[in-house]
C-alpha cells in the first residue's frame, strides 16, 4: 500500500503499528506518553526528549518505560535511545516516581513507573483472552486475589508482586518432582502437598484442600491431580477426591463424579471436568487449582 501520509505530516506510530505497516524512514512521528500525543522529527531521541516532547517537567524527576512490540515494558533512561523507526506500537508511559516498581505477570518480570497498574494493561501485556481472569498471588492466604475488570494492582507492597492469568471455569469435568515455578508456589501459599510416581503416573496429591463453606458434607478433603508426561507444556484433566464428596442434603454425588479410580491404594472419586484452554508457558498449577475452585463452588 502507497504511502499517503503528506511528508509534512506527523508520523502516528501507534495507528500504523495497528495496521501493520512499518514507520517512515522520515519524519516527523507522533507517539504517545501515557495519553499525550508527542511529536518530533529526530528517529533517535533520548528519553530526556521523549519526556520533554510530551511536557513532562522537569524531566530527571520522570521515570519512562516502553511498550515493545513483543509485549514486554522496557526502562528508558534520560540517556538511553529509542529508534522510532522501528516497527512497533512505540507507547510510553511515564510518572514522577522516587524509583520504578516491578511486578511478576504469568512468569515475566515487568518494571513499571507508578504505585499501581491498571488491569488493561496487564491484559495487553499477556496477551490475555477475553475469557480469562487476573489473579495477585497471596501468599500464605488460602485464596488469591482476583482482579477486577478495569481496576488495577497496588505495587507499594514490600514483596514483588506476582499476578497470573487463567480461565476461571472449569467446562462441567514430593514438590522435586514438579516445575520449580509450581513448587514454590504451593511452598509459598501453604499447601501441604504430595508427589507420588505410580504405575507410569505421576500425581499430586493436595492434603487437607478447604471447600466452601457449608456446601459438602466434609470441609476439607484430599484432591488428586495427575500430570501428563509433557505437562506444564500439556494440561491436565480431571482431578479427583478423597473421602467422596457430597453435597449437604443431596441423595447422591455431584454431576460427574460418581466414577472411581484407583492411584496410590486409594479409590478415589472421579470429578469429570475436563480442560478444553491451555496455554504453554503460561498455564501450571495456579491454572489447575483455579479450575478445581470453580468446579468445587459449582457443582
Amino acid at each position: 500500500m502507497p504511502d499517503t501520509i503528506p511528508p509534512d505530516d506527523p508520523d502516528d506510530l501507534e495507528a500504523r503499528a495497528a495496521h501493520g505497516r512499518a514507520p517512515r524512514e522520515a519524519g516527523p512521528w507522533t507517539f504517545r506518553v501515557n495519553e499525550t500525543r508527542a511529536t518530533t522529527r529526530d528517529p533517535l531521541p533520548i528519553g530526556r526528549q521523549i519526556l520533554e516532547a510530551a511536557h513532562l517537567h522537569p524531566a530527571d524527576e520522570h521515570a519512562l518505560v516502553l511498550l515493545r512490540s513483543d509485549r514486554m515494558l522496557s526502562m528508558i533512561n534520560l540517556d538511553d535511545t529509542v529508534d522510532l523507526r522501528e516497527a512497533g506500537p512505540e507507547r510510553f508511559f511515564a510518572a514522577k516516581s522516587d524509583g520504578i516498581r516491578f511486578f511478576e505477570l504469568d512468569g515475566r518480570r515487568f518494571p513499571w513507573v507508578s504505585d499501581s497498574v491498571p488491569e488493561p494493561l496487564l491484559r495487553q501485556l499477556a496477551d490475555i483472552p477475553p475469557n480469562y481472569e487476573l489473579w495477585l498471588e497471596q501468599r500464605g492466604k488460602p485464596d488469591d486475589l482476583q482482579i477486577p475488570r478495569g481496576g488495577s494492582v497496588d505495587l507499594t507492597g514490600s514483596k514483588l508482586e506476582r499476578l497470573y492469568s487463567g480461565a476461571p471455569e472449569t467446562t462441567a469435568g514430593r514438590t522435586a518432582l514438579l516445575p520449580a515455578g509450581d513448587a514454590e508456589y504451593l511452598v509459598e501459599n501453604g499447601y501441604k502437598v504430595d508427589v507420588i510416581q505410580e504405575g507410569g503416573q505421576t500425581g499430586l496429591i493436595l492434603r487437607g484442600y478447604h471447600l466452601p463453606p457449608g456446601k459438602y458434607e466434609v470441609d476439607q478433603v484430599d484432591i488428586l491431580v495427575l500430570l501428563p508426561a509433557g505437562y506444564p507444556d500439556l494440561p491436565t484433566d480431571m482431578f479427583y477426591c478423597n473421602p467422596w464428596l457430597r453435597l449437604k442434603g443431596a441423595a447422591g454425588y455431584p454431576t460427574a463424579a460418581e466414577v472411581p479410580h484407583a492411584f496410590h491404594g486409594i479409590t478415589w472419586q472421579r470429578w469429570s471436568r475436563h480442560n478444553n484452554e491451555w496455554r504453554p508457558g503460561k498455564d501450571g498449577i495456579r491454572t489447575v487449582l483455579r479450575r478445581i475452585d470453580a468446579a468445587l463452588v459449582s457443582a
